[in-house]
Parts: C-alpha cells; structure tokens; sequence
C-alpha cells in the first residue's frame, strides 16, 4: 500500500512553480508530484495504481501585472 495521498487544497500553496501534480478523478486528492508531467503521472502510478490521473501544472507566481 502506498503514502496516504493528500488534500489539493492543503498543498496546493506549497508546490514548486512549473511542477506538476496529478489528481485523483475527482480532483481532490494528489496521487503524485513531479518536475514533469510524465514523472507525476509515472508518481501516481507508482504509488496508488493510478493509470489515468488528472495532470495540472503549477502556475508561475503573477509577478507585477498591471
């Protein structure tokens, strides 16, 4: 059995910028994380068995937009 997966909402302020996650089908808990989307798809699979996981990339911060 793998790592318990967590919330979305309780990392999602804590992952790296331009990194990858990919979610459970209901988008709420984090199967894997990676530097790429192929390495948290191949995370999730890894870990919970999970073959096709919900992929979403971290955002860049905002920055100064005006």
């Amino acid at each position: 059995m793998g790592p318990i997966p967590k919330r979305f909402s309780e990392v999602i302020d804590k992952l790296p910028p331009g990194s990858w996650v990919a979610l459970t089908p209901d988008r709420k808990l984090v199967a894997g994380m990676g530097a790429t989307k192929e390495e948290a798809a191949e995370n999730a699979k890894a870990d919970y068995g999970l073959h096709n996981p919900i992929l979403i990339k971290v955002p860049e911060p905002a920055g100064n937009l005006r």
